[in-house]
């Protein structure tokens, strides 16, 4: 298990072992922000429309055969577990700093250039949260298969990954801060 510190906002102040494991959340500013705009949207419009929902409902008599009743307790149920999810990972969160990346090593907030041995290809990553992960923009969770076999390592490192019918060596070429990219 790999450690990092010191390129991120630690609200614990101490160093934060990564894995699929860990109850920390990396993520941008930009994404940690948009998580609290969706908490707060649930909690103070959706949740208290639906309760609204509900007393509309029940006033429509037997609530064992309302179905109107029963899908807006549903309802109910499914955000308030989505809000509690949503404010355990905000709990967790921890923002990037990007001043505080080291590119000598891939990590947290990096963008790393790839070359497959097998074809040549080169491909750009940058590694960043869960919340930020798009693979058509080639952003790839830290959690994520590639990602783990790439963190850690420096330019110029291998990694053996699999592909159709067998695997690939890729060649670290490069590794940048990833800011200029996002």
């Amino acid at each position: 298990m790999l450690v990092f510190s010191d390129f991120f906002d630690d609200r614990t102040g101490a160093d934060i072992k990564l894995d699929s494991g860990s109850s920390i959340l990396f993520t941008t500013e930009e994404k940690f922000n948009l998580k609290v705009k969706e908490l707060e949207s649930l909690i103070s419009v959706q949740i208290p429309a639906n309760s609204k929902a509900i007393e509309e409902a029940a006033a429509h008599g037997d609530l064992r055969e309302n179905a109107e009743y029963v899908a807006a307790r549903e309802k109910q149920v499914s955000m308030q577990k989505t809000a509690f999810d949503l404010k355990s990972q905000l709990d967790r969160a921890r923002i990037i700093d990007f001043s505080k990346v080291d590119a000598a090593k891939v990590s947290i907030g990096t963008r790393v250039t790839l070359i497959s041995e097998g074809t040549g290809e080169v491909r750009n990553y940058i590694i960043l949260g869960p919340w930020e992960a798009d693979t058509e923009k080639n952003i790839m969770s830290y959690f994520s298969d590639l990602a783990a076999k790439l963190l850690g390592k420096a330019a110029g490192e291998q990694i053996i990954v699999p592909v159709d019918g067998g695997t690939d060596s890729l060649l670290i070429k490069k590794i940048e801060n990833a800011s200029a990219y996002l």
